[in-house]
């Protein structure tokens, strides 16, 4: 029957098929596998959980003799298995590190004081400067002015003179006319 199959063309159809089969029963594995492994998970969990709360409780139910010697029983432990436990610090230490950490931000701010006044007086040199400049550009502009008003000056008072000599001139020439004029009229 294969082979009639395949000689008709649905074979393609068919292994499409098992093809999408094989995938959903693959899914399901991997689904049923991590089900069953979220399921173990939080088993394992639960156990945990519930061997912590046993010590909790436990350790809430003994005595304060139990209770030291649980104590001197687990500090001989962590000194024995070579776990570094920091010491605890007594009044002392801790005024020297709030004592220390004080200076640091005094020094810090003091610091901080310092450049800011070297910026301000920074700034202050700056703007002198700028004024300075400001105050040379402007004189330097009224030498210019008046360098300029004495040039006008200097200037109309020449053309003056010039139109002081040509009426002059002219005067002298036609008095030089007019007495040119009666020498003829006398003659």
């Amino acid at each position: 029957m294969r082979t009639q199959e395949g000689s008709s063309g649905s074979n393609t159809d068919e292994t499409e098929l098992d093809q999408l089969l094989q995938n959903i029963v693959e899914e399901s594995h991997e689904a049923s596998e991590n089900y069953e492994k979220d399921t173990k998970d939080k088993h394992e969990k639960g156990l945990k959980d519930r061997k912590d709360a046993e010590e909790v409780r436990q350790k809430a139910l003994e005595s304060l003799s139990q209770t030291k010697k649980r104590h001197t029983e687990e500090e001989e432990q962590s000194q024995s298995s070579n776990s570094r436990k920091r010491p605890k610090k007594n009044g002392s230490e801790t005024m020297l590190y709030l004592q220390s950490k004080a200076e640091k931000e005094f020094d810090l701010r003091k610091e901080e004081l310092k450049m800011k006044k070297e910026e301000m007086e920074l700034q202050k040199e700056l703007q002198l400067e700028a004024a300075q400049k400001q105050a040379s550009a402007t004189e330097n502009m009224v030498k210019m002015l008046e360098h300029f008003q004495t040039q006008q000056v200097n200037v109309q008072q020449q053309m003056l003179q010039q139109q002081q000599q040509y009426q002059m001139m002219m005067q002298q020439q036609s008095q030089h006319f007019l007495c040119i004029i009666e020498k003829l009229s006398k003659n």
